[in-house]
């Protein structure tokens, strides 16, 4: 799921830093992106130039290169334990205006959310979710980003 939601955000045109346990999953996911990009080009399914576009977006990286993202999503294991423990680490790496997004179909955005310092808002993407054009958005109780504007598209 982490490979098809950083592959998304790049194709949409945002700089993605892929983070995993060890920095070559991290490196393997971005290649497999990659690969599957250049197939489309084959294919004729997308043009070598938003191939390369995507491509340019992505790089494979440490908790540590985090630090002044604006948003950073999770796509861990749909367990609150390792969720918590994840955005803890990342409570003490990030900037104070990230938003956290934890990728969360079935957990409570409110208790991941409890004890973490950032917003934390969940993300259910649908699968594929570098092809499936809907994301449903939760806010924490406590996030303060209730009043946001919704968007349309």
């Amino acid at each position: 799921m982490g490979q098809g939601i950083a592959n998304a955000f790049a194709s949409a045109g945002n700089q993605v830093t892929v983070v995993d346990v060890k920095l070559e999953w991290a490196e393997n996911g971005v290649n497999k992106i990659c690969a599957g990009k250049d197939k489309l080009v084959e294919k004729g399914k997308i043009s070598a130039e938003d191939a390369q576009a995507a491509k340019d977006n992505l790089k494979a990286g440490e908790y540590a290169d985090l630090a002044d993202c604006d948003l950073v999503v999770e796509a861990v294991l749909e367990q609150m334990a390792v969720k918590k423990e994840l955005f803890q680490k990342l409570d003490e790496i990030c900037k104070e205006d990230c938003i956290f997004g934890s990728n969360t179909s079935s957990l409570s955005v409110t208790e991941i959310a409890n004890g973490i310092k950032h917003p934390v808002i969940g993300m259910h993407f649908f699968n594929p979710a570098d092809r499936m054009k809907l994301v449903e958005v939760s806010l924490d109780r406590k996030s303060g980003l209730a009043g946001m504007p919704r968007p349309i598209s």
